[in-house]
């Protein structure tokens, strides 16, 4: 069993141009477990714990400039962020409940007249004592595991601009391309209790599987009166299925080995039948 209380509180403060919005959260969970059939038909509890976090964090902008339909804003946080193991992972098996810290710094521009905006966004993930599932199959126990010390770090960049609204068109043109690049990696190598997971054999500085470096979507569409149409495309590159980063595709399955990269192309007409 577990039972979690949660209070947060969070607020905006405006100072000229700044705005400040910070925020905290306490959590105070209550785990209990029982592990064989006597003791929890009698509902007898092995274990019990009761404790508290405090997680949160905050965020600055600045609105550098905002007249005449234009705004451009710079802006940063840093936020903690907390998952709990599980009862009897926590309390049996000693295994750490898992923290992180995030980091972003971005800037962003619009332009109404123009009908033109644009975001870019710096991002950092640090992750300790990640926890994992292990599989209840073959020699996995279903218990958690902590997988130690995992690190995300990237740039986000988008931008969207209408040629036919900004030049008074009787046609929008939408348009859009979006790109991330993501540098996932595994800051330890994991333990041999984790047999069975996808992150079993993970060594320090191995890309973490299922994340690909590469995410690009763009697009462009045509709208007039009632009729729409539009093309969007999304590239993903490579990325591995398991933490031991298997590349010998001989050996490779449903489970282990890489995930080659992939274009979908996406074609759409549309009709406005009413309201």
């Amino acid at each position: 069993k577990t039972m979690a209380t949660t209070v947060h509180a969070s607020d905006q403060m405006k100072f000229g141009k700044f705005t400040f919005t910070p925020g905290a959260r306490v959590e105070t969970i209550n785990q209990k477990y029982c592990d064989t059939a006597a003791n929890c038909e009698k509902d007898v509890m092995q274990g019990k714990t009761t404790f508290s976090v405090i997680v949160g964090g905050a965020g600055l902008k600045y609105d550098f400039y905002d007249a005449g339909g234009e705004d451009l804003d710079f802006f940063g946080g840093i936020h903690r962020g907390f998952s709990p193991a599980g009862p009897k992972s926590r309390l049996n098996s000693g295994i750490k409940d898992e923290f992180s810290l995030g980091f972003e710094l971005g800037t962003r521009y619009k332009n109404a007249k123009k009908a033109f905006g644009a975001e870019a966004v710096l991002f950092l993930t640090k992750i300790d004592d990640m926890v994992v599932n292990d599989s209840v199959g073959g020699t996995g126990t279903g218990s958690s595991a902590n997988l130690g010390k995992v690190q995300t770090a990237g740039i986000e960049l988008q931008a969207n601009y209408d040629h036919g609204l900004a030049k008074g068109w009787a046609i929008q043109t939408p348009s859009y391309v979006a790109a991330t690049y993501t540098d996932a990696r595994f800051m330890s190598s994991v333990g041999s209790d984790d047999t069975e997971s996808i992150f079993a054999g993970a060594k320090h500085d191995n890309m973490l599987p299922y994340i690909p470096k590469a995410n690009i979507s763009f697009g462009i569409g045509a709208i007039y009166k009632k009729l729409s149409a539009n093309i969007d495309a999304n590239f993903v590159s490579m990325a591995f299925a398991d933490g031991s980063n298997m590349g010998d595709m001989s050996s490779a399955s449903e489970r282990f080995g890489r995930i080659d990269s992939r274009i979908v192309i996406d074609g759409a007409l549309g009709y406005q039948y009413s309201k």
